[in-house]
């Protein structure tokens, strides 16, 4: 497997930014020349107008007045903006109705408005499907471009933008986990608060899970146990008087789009939601079929060491086939392919085969073929730059290195050289490159019908990293700074700012440039949401926050 690649920067900044002004306080470049709804500090950070409730806009007295407010903007009630708006509730000021919908909804109200927006659509389903349902929601994303341009274009193409990078990352990662012959895509329930349902008998996820000695009741209690924001919600009765709990059959009903990806993608969850043994044999017996090819390369750009590239499977059905590749320490070691074919010994196997749906599943292996969650090779001589410490781990690794499928041996090497093939003992490069154009060819027509047509140009060459891989790096890697904080805890970032006093582990939000790390605000995640929502009609489960 090769280190994930990033082709190019994401179309929709690079469109974005040749418009920008200057900054917001909080560090964010804004669009336009007067800065209109950017979150704000004083009115100094606007440019124009006024920073009302953190936000930069103009007071009006009625819509007329708003000539020199936002485009298409209306007179309205401050309040709009957020319930914690209270020193400005007696105003009036000029809001577009494209605002972002994080203006535009009641942010300190978004737990409660997103569980409410959940039970209506449980409600609304056949009661023998509800235990089956759980929710995602994409709320906490950050837009992709970091700052907010012209509020006319923000709706229609950063806000939905980043949702649908959220789903599509939802629908290729949960597919990639499933055990059944069929796509099952997340239906989206609110567009606006960024909420989508899968249902667990679409992946084969209605089953008892074990992870590591611990039983799980289904696919979605091992995603939820390595989880870091998992929210459990105290029973909410519904019309019928039953609750919300025993409706579903889980206290966790959904999680965020990130922490689903980050949970779910990587180590022995990942393998055990897909049923895969501990052995390498074991998988490849599971897997035999009546042929195979293999390649040795003695130049390749995915490790320092020379590899060798093999695939099995039936002939009858060549695409279903596995290709598995035989990675060394040293170049030494690997040499000695050549030098012994039939007694060398590999450190280490990355394996890839196809599930019943078309996607790809992975599987690592050590030496002796037993199944790791790290490469034992990494970082040296295979890394993955996108990890913050470039060890491979499975399997987000290799959805970031095979975003556009199997690897065209001429792109792994080094050099624009052919890779060596003895044909005296490795007989099969022209037939594994067709074999391997086959295989992407169904490949890219299940991620097509996923709607991950973004990764592909003509050609049906990658473009950039898969949607999961994308969503993990900016979880793992990305520092949180106040307003990535709030989306997470279900507030505004004003009402966040002016209650940091009663959290001291975010005093590091302090500071209008201050950053936490995931690890850091994972860890005062719980007891930060406890307290901002202790009021709130949605009580969290689990909190001692009095």
């Amino acid at each position: 497997m090769k280190p994930g690649r990033i082709g190019c920067a994401p179309l929709l900044a690079l469109l974005l930014a040749s418009g920008c002004g200057g900054n917001a306080a909080d560090g964010r470049r804004i669009g336009g020349e007067t800065n209109w709804l950017v979150t704000c500090n004083s009115d100094s950070d606007c440019g124009a107008g006024q920073c009302l409730c953190n936000v930069c806009t103009v007071s009006c007295a009625t819509d007329a007045s708003c000539s020199d407010g936002p485009p298409e903007s209306r007179c309205t009630a401050a309040s709009e903006l957020a319930a914690s708006c209270g020193e400005a509730l007696s105003a009036s000021i000029c809001l577009t109705p494209e605002a972002p919908a994080s203006l535009r909804l009641d942010r300190d109200r978004a737990l409660d408005e997103l569980l409410a927006t959940l039970e209506q659509d449980l409600l609304a389903q056949p009661a023998g499907d509800r235990p089956f349902l759980r929710y995602v929601s994409g709320a906490n994303l950050k837009y992709l471009d970091n700052f907010i341009a012209d509020p006319a274009i923000v709706q229609d193409v950063v806000h939905q933008r980043v949702f649908q990078r959220g789903l599509r990352a939802v629908n290729e990662l949960a597919n990639s986990l499933s055990l059944a012959p069929t796509l099952g895509l997340a239906t989206v329930v609110d567009q606006q608060r960024q909420l989508a349902r899968i249902d667990l008998r679409s992946y084969g996820w209605d089953r008892t899970i074990f992870i590591d000695g611990h039983q799980y009741a289904d696919g979605w209690e091992a995603i939820v146990a390595n989880a870091t924001m998992a929210i459990q919600v105290a029973p909410l009765a519904g019309p019928d008087g039953a609750t919300l709990e025993s409706q579903l059959g889980t206290r966790v009903p959904w999680l965020f789009v990130d922490d689903f990806v980050a949970a779910a993608a990587l180590g022995d969850t990942y393998y055990d939601l897909l049923g895969l043994p501990h052995s390498l044999l074991d998988l490849q017996i599971s897997l035999a079929g009546n042929g195979a090819y293999r390649a040795a390369f003695t130049n390749s750009g995915v490790s320092t060491s020379p590899r060798m590239v093999e695939w099995q499977g039936d002939t009858q059905e060549p695409a279903r086939g596995y290709w598995r590749t035989l990675d060394f320490q040293t170049a030494a070691r690997g040499e000695e392919m050549f030098s012994n074919p039939f007694t060398y010994e590999s450190d280490s196997g990355e394996l890839i085969y196809t599930l019943p749906n078309g996607l790809y599943g992975f599987f690592l292996s050590d030496g002796d073929g037993r199944r790791v969650t790290e490469s034992v090779l990494s970082p040296e001589p295979i890394s993955d730059p996108m990890q913050h410490d470039s060890v491979m781990r499975s399997a987000i690794s290799c959805f970031s290195c095979h975003n556009g499928g199997l690897i065209n041996f001429r792109d792994e090497m080094g050099s624009h050289q052919d890779p060596m093939d003895i044909s005296s003992f490795y007989p099969g490069t022209k037939v594994l490159d067709q074999l391997r154009e086959d295989a992407n060819e169904r490949y890219v027509r299940v991620i097509e019908a996923l709607g991950d047509t973004d990764l592909f140009a003509t050609g049906r060459r990658p473009l950039s990293a898969d949607s999961v891989s994308l969503i993990y790096r900016e979880f793992a890697n990305d520092g949180v700074d106040l307003e990535l904080a709030a989306k997470a805890l279900l507030v505004s970032p004003a009402t966040l700012r002016s209650r940091l006093s009663e959290m001291p582990a975010l005093a590091r939000l302090r500071s209008s440039l201050g950053t936490m790390s995931r690890q850091e605000f994972g860890s005062a995640y719980r007891d930060a949401l406890c307290t901002l929502h202790q009021a709130d009609e949605t009580r969290i489960g689990g909190c001692t926050v009095p």
